[in-house]
């Protein structure tokens, strides 16, 4: 597994087509990733290799491209979360810089994020990151949530030749949508409880319960 993930991460792209073909490969290599991962052996180098892939095809191709690379991103980050947990914080401080840079393509690169900070199952550094992502984006969408809102506002926008503000809403909350969707907790209770998503339900004396904690209840509130 590891020599064929090496041949098709360095073989050399001679067209767009034949890039294309990489990504959608790439896109189905998260099973080998952790496959890997579990096996003991790791495989840190490879998997930076792929993220370092994707973004440069994020940073220097077209527009299909480009998203085609971010969808293997996300494909990878949901499959691989063992193999992703050595190496996240660097691939996340990669992909936030490239936020900006993909304005069309925001919302893939924001399921990416939310998926591969999973991986780590801590809900403060979960929580942490979403933040540090989400938080301006949210705030960003609150002011154009009151700018468009009434129903005059929002009409006028649909009318307006220029609808710039409400594309950028309408991203917005793509990007929103997109994340909160891909943030989860740990399926076992084992591992939710170690990664703090537990806390006491005080909610009623005579019922001693555990509330699960999602690291995204902030910002969506």
């Amino acid at each position: 597994l590891r020599k064929v993930l090496t041949l098709v991460l360095k073989a050399p792209s001679q067209s767009p087509e034949q890039e294309s073909k990489r990504l959608e490969c790439l896109a189905r290599s998260g099973g080998a990733f952790e496959e890997l991962a579990e096996g003991g052996g790791g495989c840190a180098d490879e998997v930076i290799t792929f993220f370092q892939h994707v973004f440069k095809v994020v940073e220097t191709s077209t527009s299909d491209l480009r998203k085609r690379a971010l969808l293997s991103c996300t494909a990878v980050c949901k499959a691989a979360p063992n193999a992703l947990r050595p190496v996240l914080q660097a691939v996340v401080e990669k992909a936030v810089a490239l936020l900006q840079s993909v304005p069309e393509d925001q919302y893939i690169l924001c399921e990416a994020l939310v998926a591969a900070s999973t991986a780590a199952q801590n809900f403060e550094m979960q929580q942490s990151l979403l933040q540090s992502l989400l938080g301006p984006l949210a705030s960003q969408f609150s002011a154009l949530a009151t700018s468009l809102g009434s129903p005059e506002k929002l009409i006028a926008r649909l009318l307006a030749n220029d609808r710039s503000e409400l594309q950028r809403f309408l991203g917005l909350l793509q990007c929103l949508e997109a994340a909160f969707g891909a943030s989860t907790v740990p399926s076992r209770p084992a591992a939710a409880q170690a990664g703090g998503f537990c806390v006491p339900d005080s909610s009623n004396p005579e019922f001693v319960g555990v509330l699960m904690r999602n690291p995204a209840a902030n910002l969506a509130a």
